[in-house]
């Protein structure tokens, strides 16, 4: 699985879905030189921390964030307009997720984040 964030980490463009599911051997995606996607799906990926896709500025259909048990962070700086679901992510700040949907343009839903967590300035 480490070598799987090596490859992906040389990824700029993907026409189609990309979806990584049920790896709980990846902690870190690689997916920061991401620029355009078809789709974005992280789905029941356990050790993920954080998924950056600092570069994506292009998803033609949507981004799932769904059953990542230890995602702190979703990081989507260069995205403007996108729909987004961002489901059951326990550690999730759901005022992160807020904020990135403030900031995004789309369709957005999001429910079983951690409601709880403080976010900051």
């Amino acid at each position: 699985n480490p070598a799987l964030a090596r490859a992906f980490g040389a990824l700029a463009r993907v026409d189609g879905a990309l979806t990584i599911d049920s790896n709980d051997g990846l902690a870190v995606p690689g997916l920061g030189r991401l620029q355009h996607a078809g789709s974005v799906g992280l789905v029941r990926c356990s050790a993920v921390t954080a998924l950056d896709l600092s570069a994506l500025s292009d998803v033609v259909s949507r981004i799932d964030v769904r059953g990542n048990a230890a995602l702190l962070h979703l990081g989507l700086p260069a995205l403007h307009q996108a729909d987004l679901g961002v489901f059951d992510n326990p550690h999730l700040p759901a005022c992160e997720v807020d904020a990135l949907f403030a900031a995004i343009g789309g369709d957005h839903h999001e429910s079983g984040n951690d409601d709880t967590a403080v976010c900051g300035p």
